[in-house]
């Protein structure tokens, strides 16, 4: 019990030195690499397994991002593309056999 209020004490002045030094320079890339240093001394002060934790988050992030560009593809698609047009004007001709 001991040991998770002393690791919760460091973490909360771990975090309070970072969003004081984002107040002094307030740039979206220090933001960013602060928002990650948080994350991860959060996790190695709670003794998280954290090889898994991180490969679970960046599966999730990256799937997300993936999930939004095919939505974005295929909206643009329904948008812009004719089909019409790609039916009178086939780029390969099949021959009949």
């Amino acid at each position: 019990m001991m040991e998770i209020l002393i690791t919760s004490i460091i973490a909360i002045i771990v975090v309070a030195l970072l969003l004081f030094i984002i107040k002094k320079t307030a740039k979206v890339v220090t933001y960013i690499a602060a928002i990650l240093l948080i994350i991860i001394l959060i996790g190695l002060l709670t003794n998280l397994n954290f090889k898994n934790f991180v490969k679970e988050k960046t599966a999730k992030v990256v799937g997300m991002a993936i999930g939004k560009v095919e939505d974005k593809a295929v909206d643009y698609a329904k948008e812009n593309i004719n089909i019409s047009k790609i039916k009178d004007n086939p780029i390969l001709e099949v021959e009949d056999q």
